[in-house]
This record gives C-alpha cells, structure tokens and sequence, in this order.
C-alpha cells in the first residue's frame, strides 16, 4: 500500500545467507492498539516492545519425503510386531502358569494318597502293638512318619491355591481346564518367523529407517521463517508493526547436523547388536528346551523298564 517502505538485509554467517524482507507502516497508518499476534496455531495479544512471534516452514526434498514415509511403515511393521510379541509372552505366561497349577495339584494329590496309606499303616501297627507283636517304638515312629505327611500335605495344598491364585489374577478365569494337552513343537530352529525375532528385526529396521531420515533432513535445505514484529513507540515515536520473511540457504555442512546423523547413526547400530543378542538367546534357549525334553524321554523310558 501507498506510504510503506520496504527494507531488505541480506547478511552471510557461518555458511548461511539469511533474506529478511520487513515492510514497515508510515506514519499515518501506524496503530496504536494492542497487537495480535499468530504463531503457529495460537493468537495471543501483547503490548511488549520489541516482541516477535513467528513459525519456520522447512522445505521437504524428496528423498526426506521418502525417507519418512518408510519410517511410517517401519513404525507400523514395529507396532504389529510388538502386539504378536506380546500375544506370544502371555500365551508362554499362561502355558507356564497352567503346568505349575497342573504339578502343584499333582504332588498335592501323590501327599494326600500318602497320608492314606500311612494312616491305614498307622492303624495296623496299633493293633500289631496292642498284641504285643511290635514294639512301642515302631508305633511312635509310624506316627511320626504321619504327623510329618500331614504338614507337607497342609504345605502342597497352600503351594497349589497360591498356583490357581495366580492363573486366575492373569488370566481372570473362574474356572481351570480340566485337562490340559499341548502337541509338541515341530520348530528346530531359531527362524526369522519367531515372535521375538520379528520384534527385534521390525526395531532395526524402523532404527535404520529412522536414522535414514535423519541424514536426509541434515542435507542442504532452505527454509523460510515468516514473522512478526511490533515496536511500540512513545510520545515522539509512533508504533511500528512489521511482517518479515526470513530465507536461510545452507552453502556447505553443519557440524550439528553431523552430530545428529552420527548418533541416529550409533542408535541404530545398539539396536542392531540388541537383535543379534535376541538371536542367540533364542537359539540357546531352544537348544535347552530340546536337551531337557530328550533327558525327560530318557528318565520316562527308564522308569518304565
């Protein structure tokens, strides 16, 4: 409009060029009420000298727009990882759970049988006694042998409620299976297809994904900040009120934005390491399970013979 002035600076520092148009009212059009400012979505009014409120718009290359979007996917890919990981954690929680409460109500079941028999040969040897055929001694020390069945008994019983208990506070079920049956796995190998190892792949490949985009953001890009600017002027001097834009140019590299590249960089090579290490746990763990179930056929078969 007719009685603005427009002024521009150009200045070069530290590899940067900055452009800051300012148009800046006359005189007759300056306002002497307070002023609104917009900064980003937020309006807010202030009478400060000298205040100034405004928002950086960065421009996007393609390869930033690129980068980001696979570090979209990858987060997604993570996130359905995560939950199949999850699912598979309380599923082998529950499965642990169900097998303890199956043991403790077994061995619960074997002491009960037990203190049975040992009260039925604790009656027999009165009478052997009472004939005179047994000593004293051997009576006393038969119900000694009862007395003793009976606090682990008392012992195997508070062990299996303490099992229920804590299926049913998982699992929030009244009721227990009464029978439990799992086919054994047919898995000899640690495979990419394992919860966990899906979980741990997803994360480095989001890490990676990740610091891809960090070092695409880091590349040379211009950006345009567009803001205000109000000086509030005294008896001689009238308000000013002023909208800038500012353009930033980046000329050759920053070494902040190294910086970030580097330690992108670093988080994704701890991320790496940390699958490689769920690798072999998983190996060993499988090896484990596969030597104690050949011990256990080992132990079954020379019972029965």
């Amino acid at each position: 409009p007719a009685g603005w002035s427009t002024s521009a600076a150009l200045a070069l520092r530290s590899g940067l060029v900055s452009a800051e148009i300012s148009p800046v009212p006359s005189d007759e059009e300056a306002v002497h009420s307070p002023v609104e400012e917009h900064s980003g979505d937020r309006s807010v009014r202030s009478d400060r000298p000298g205040e100034r409120a405004g928002d950086v718009v960065e421009a996007d290359g393609e390869g930033e727009k690129r980068a980001r979007q696979a570090q979209g996917e990858a987060a997604l890919a993570t996130q359905a990882a995560r939950e199949a990981a999850f699912r598979w954690q309380l599923s082998g929680e529950v499965r642990r759970l169900l097998w303890d409460l199956r043991l403790a109500r077994r061995q619960w079941e074997l002491a009960l049988e037990q203190e049975q028999r040992l009260e039925q040969l604790l009656e027999q040897v009165s009478r052997f006694a009472e004939a005179g055929e047994l000593a004293r001694a051997d009576l006393l020390s038969t119900a000694q042998e009862l007395a003793r069945w009976k606090a682990e008994t008392i012992m195997l019983e508070a062990e299996y409620r303490d099992s229920e208990r804590s299926y049913r506070a998982l699992t929030g079920l009244p009721a227990v299976p009464a029978t439990i049956t799992e086919p054994l796995s047919e898995i000899a190998d640690a495979c990419p297809a394992h919860p966990a190892l899906r979980l741990a792949a997803d994360e480095l490949a989001e890490a990676s994904a990740e610091a891809d985009a960090v070092a695409e953001q880091s590349a040379y890009r211009p950006t345009v900040d567009v803001f205000w600017r109000g000086f509030r002027g005294d008896r001689n001097t009238p308000d000013v009120d002023a909208l800038g834009i500012g353009f930033t140019v980046p000329l050759g590299p920053s070494p902040r934005r190294d910086s970030e590249v580097a330690h992108a960089r670093e988080a994704a090579a701890g991320v790496e390491t940390d699958y490689l290490q769920t690798q072999r746990e998983v190996a060993l763990q499988l090896h484990e399970a596969r030597h104690q179930l050949e011990t256990v056929r080992r132990q079954l078969a020379n019972s029965e013979t």
